[in-house]
């Protein structure tokens, strides 16, 4: 009854904050502000209705200063270009053309994979990707990696934003091996450290609504075998399950940049079946995350974000095998405790970031450069103050149960060319002890 109670409060919350949610950005119209036209120019090999659907603006639109910024932040999300300016000529006294200009990336390169697991350096993985990341000129993405090490994996994984233009679908699959070592303290109780070998197969079919709302539909096929059979370790006796899991999700994504975002807001939720037999992996999983990120004007030309997040996973059903077990330590972390791995059915988590601008994104030309898609590239750097707070429990979930650690600090963050983002922090944990976190990547 708890558990359901717990849910409700949280949908509930969350509805009421996506509901008062409205692109709204507030500043000065241009005059003249009508839109009487809008043109692109710079895209060589990018078809252009990838850009006009992500545009906010139409024509016959007004035109604010603040909404022109915000399309073409919208357009540098795409990560498909070095560069991006937004002109107006005046036409008439009451109209202007809108003329976007492009510069393009290369859009197919290899690059080496170097992966501290768990942070140490003892545990490495490495290896090599290719990635083509606007196959046919469409935004579709290619991507091919593989690593050896402490947890060797090879994938293959397919993106396809728009497969069907009325309604608008888009098509997303992957195939994956991957040979990982068991990391959970729970399954370890009964005996030594064992190996799990992964086999997974990935389809999602989504409809996009509009620019901002997306629905997804998908399907994985799981088979994981142990190297040493232990209860828990699988759920099958044989030490190996196979199982197919149903997922759906839902999101509302407003926010200006994605790979580092400014303004806006993402509200994200899921709900997944994995497995449908009595004896076998059976259990369903809902999670949400909301963040949102305030824009605080300190001039006309300064501006600060204080960013926002509240997220949660939650699990119900007995059969559920210790390699879904959900972390921190891993994908979601607790600055303060980066590395420590804290395990369990259900979490919840909050942060908040406060990023100062250092230098704003500014856009630099190499004219030695004889590649122009490189000689092209946007820097930017910011001071970061963040707090975090996360509870992890097994079931059932009781509110009371949930132990809390947090953590606190600051950094400065780095953006890179090529969508890079790189994060150098010193974060403390409540026994105000002290760890370094060097990471590409925003943490929200």
């Amino acid at each position: 009854m708890m558990r359901v109670f717990f849910l409700l409060l949280l949908v509930c919350a969350f509805q009421f904050l996506f509901s008062q949610a409205k692109l709204i950005i507030p500043d000065a119209k241009i005059t003249p502000t009508y839109i009487r036209y809008i043109s692109i120019t710079g895209n060589e090999k990018t078809e252009e209705y990838v850009i006009r659907r992500e545009l906010t603006f139409k024509q016959g639109d007004t035109v604010k200063i603040a909404t022109l910024n915000y399309n073409k932040n919208r357009i540098y999300s795409l990560a498909l270009f070095n560069k991006v300016e937004i002109f107006l000529q005046p036409i008439g006294d009451d109209s202007v053309d809108v003329r976007i200009s492009v510069s393009e990336r290369w859009y197919i390169y290899p690059f080496p994979v170097l992966q501290a697991i768990e942070g140490d350096f003892k545990k490495l993985n490495y290896g090599f990707s290719i990635m083509h990341s606007n196959f046919r000129g469409r935004n579709e993405k290619l991507i091919t990696s593989f690593t050896f090490g402490y947890n060797p994996f090879i994938s293959f994984y397919y993106y396809n934003p728009l497969i069907n233009e009325h309604p608008e679908l888009f098509l997303e699959s992957q195939l994956t091996y991957s040979k990982i070592r068991n990391h959970s303290t729970l399954a370890l109780a009964s005996g030594n450290n064992f190996v799990e070998i992964h086999y997974a197969a990935l389809m999602n079919v989504g409809r996009r609504f509009d620019v901002f709302r997306r629905l997804t539909f998908g399907g994985e096929f799981n088979q994981v075998q142990v190297s040493t059979y232990q209860p828990r370790r699988t759920i099958s006796l044989s030490g190996k399950d196979s199982y197919v899991t149903l997922r759906m999700n839902y999101s509302y994504d407003s926010r200006d940049l994605i790979q580092y975002a400014g303004y806006g807001m993402l509200f994200r939720s899921s709900i997944a079946k994995a497995g449908f037999e009595k004896d076998g992996v059976n259990f369903s999983r809902i999670s949400f995350d909301y963040r949102r990120y305030f824009p605080i004007a300190v001039d006309s030309n300064f501006t600060a974000t204080l960013a926002a997040r509240v997220f949660t996973t939650a699990t119900r059903g007995k059969n559920v095998p210790s390699y879904e077990f959900l972390y921190f330590g891993y994908q979601e972390k607790i600055r303060g405790h980066n590395h420590k791995k804290i395990e369990g059915d259900n979490l919840i988590g909050a942060a908040m970031e406060f990023r100062l601008p250092l230098f704003s994104p500014r856009i630099y030309q190499l004219a030695f450069v004889p590649v122009k898609q490189f000689s092209v590239f946007r820097f930017g750097m910011y001071l970061a103050l963040f707090g975090n707070v996360g509870a992890m429990q097994f079931q059932p979930m009781t509110l009371g149960n949930y132990i809390f650690v947090k953590g606190y600090g600051a950094g400065i963050h780095f953006l890179l060319p090529y969508d890079f983002l790189l994060r150098s922090e010193i974060a403390f944990n409540e026994a105000r002890q002290s760890e370094i976190i060097l990471e590409l990547g925003t943490a929200f």
